[in-house]
């Protein structure tokens, strides 16, 4: 019995291990480039690359698999480079090389700065500092200095103090050498002015009047075009200073006469403050006596025969000024005393009954004065005003046109009757002044320019008469009985 069978057979395709098929080199000098790229077998390029040491001067291109870096004098030694080599699906293959980093010679290398700035006339001192990355013994050699330097070679030191001369820049040539390498250095040196301190370049006035505004505006200037700040530390108390608009002003008065001083400072934030101190001298200006208690124009009223006497306060802010009263105007009845400084006398009614102007001054030895005016006015007497015909009641108001008449008091009798009963269209509303042995002022109103309180009361005409120049109240009482009222006197008619 024949056996038949089928082999089947099936063929795979092999994949190797991944591994490093490129060289890394085993050494490299100092401050040279070290590059390397790394190859592998695999050809899909499926690589990965895991660092287990790597020095720090080196660094791995991950995506282009480059190994590079550039080692210096610090990195001369050998140095591991260990890592694990991946191809996503075999086991990890391990790589471990030494690198020596060779050492070369360095120059001896300049520490210090290269540009340096002094100024004049002070002392320029400069140390000459240098190293050498291989340890080797450095010397100097060569130096070309500008005169004013000389180069202390136990302590390699540049020792010098320029002058206004040496203004501007100078070289300074150093060579150094390990006994291999010399290189040359340059060193600039620029040689300037001290920063200044700010200055005060203006003065105030040294004399000012009392009374008089004092205004002084400070000017600084700086030779350094350094921000300035101006500092006021003493001023009198009728003085003030304004930071804004950089101004001291003030008005002195009389207590202000005499010496007063003034201290300023100016600083740069640099050199010490600037500061400047001087004298106001405040003069004297006589000032003018003031009267303090001038009467009211409209106050001063005493009867006929009444004793009258005003003291006036008087104040001279030069307290050493005699100062004295005049009565420059007034009644012949009012006498003065000049030095007590006070007007009195007794009342005397003038036939016309009418108020008095008052023109007191007080004028020092300088001839300043203050002048008070106001007015006297003398009314009638109790005794008179028992004689009068009329009765009184009181009012509010009345229209005054400003006009005046003078009648006697027979006379007045007569024309009030008059307009009383045949009426005064054309002399209403007039201001008359009455006189003779019974002495009033009498205004005639209209009803309407009356007020009543407490009764409606129509009248017809309403004469008053009354003996001073204010305002009171109209009262029509129970029927109508007419009321005296502080010596004003109204004739009432219905």
């Amino acid at each position: 019995m024949d056996i038949i069978f089928t082999l089947l057979v099936f063929l795979f395709d092999y994949d190797a291990p991944i591994s490093l098929v490129s060289v890394i080199p085993e050494t490299v000098n100092e401050d040279e480039k070290f590059e390397h790229r790394m190859l592998f077998n695999d050809a899909n390029g499926r690589a990965e690359v895991i660092f287990i040491q790597l020095p720090s001067w080196l660094d791995f291109d991950y995506s282009t698999f480059i190994l590079e870096g550039t080692p210096d004098n610090e990195d001369v030694g050998n140095h591991t480079i260990e890592f694990e080599l991946y191809d996503y699906s075999s086991s990890s293959i391990k790589y471990k090389y030494e690198l020596e980093v060779k050492n070369t010679n360095d120059p001896p290398r300049f520490d210090t700065v290269r540009k340096i700035s002094t100024v004049t006339n002070e002392k320029f001192r400069f140390i000459v500092e240098y190293s050498d990355d291989d340890g080797d013994s450095v010397s100097v050699e060569n130096i070309k200095l500008p005169e004013w330097i000389e180069f202390d070679e136990e302590n390699n030191i540049l020792n010098g103090i320029p002058t206004m001369d040496d203004l501007g820049k100078h070289d300074v040539s150093i060579d150094l050498t390990d006994g291999n390498t010399m290189v040359n250095y340059n060193v600039e040196i620029t040689v300037e002015e001290p920063n200044s301190a700010p200055t005060f370049t203006n003065s105030p006035k040294s004399q000012i009047d009392e009374d008089v505004l004092y205004k002084f505006i400070p000017v600084t200037a700086d030779k350094d075009r350094d921000k300035m700040k101006i500092e006021v530390l003493d001023l009198p108390n009728w003085l003030s200073y304004n930071s804004s608009s950089n101004t001291i002003q003030g008005l002195p008065k009389n207590r202000d006469v005499g010496s007063h001083s003034i201290t300023m400072s100016v600083t740069d934030n640099i050199n010490p403050p600037t500061v400047k101190s001087f004298n106001i001298d405040v003069l004297n200006v006589n000032d003018s006596p003031t009267i303090n208690n001038p009467p009211n124009e409209n106050d001063i009223y005493i009867q006929d025969g009444e004793y009258f006497e005003y003291k006036f306060e008087v104040t001279d802010e030069d307290k050493n000024d005699k100062i004295d009263l005049e009565l420059f105007e007034g009644p012949s009845w009012l006498s003065f005393n000049k030095n007590g400084h006070f007007i009195y006398g007794t009342a005397v009614l003038d036939t016309k009954g009418k108020k008095e102007k008052v023109r007191v001054k007080v004028i020092d030895e300088a001839g300043a004065m203050d002048e008070s005016v106001f007015w006297i006015e003398v009314g009638i007497s109790a005794e008179a005003a028992n004689k009068l015909d009329w009765e009184a009641v009181q009012y509010l108001d009345y229209i005054d046109s400003g006009e005046k008449s003078y009648y006697n008091i027979d006379d007045l009798k007569i024309l009030l009757d008059e307009m009383l009963s045949y009426g005064m269209e054309v002399d209403m509303k007039k201001k008359f002044n009455v006189f003779g042995t019974k002495v009033a002022t009498c205004y005639v109103v209209e009803p309407n320019d009356v007020t009543i309180t407490e009764q409606k009361f129509e009248v017809e005409r309403c004469i008053i008469i009354k003996f001073r120049e204010s305002s009171i109240t109209i009262d029509f009482r129970n029927n109508y009985k007419i009321s005296k009222y502080k010596g004003d006197y109204i004739f009432v008619s219905k």
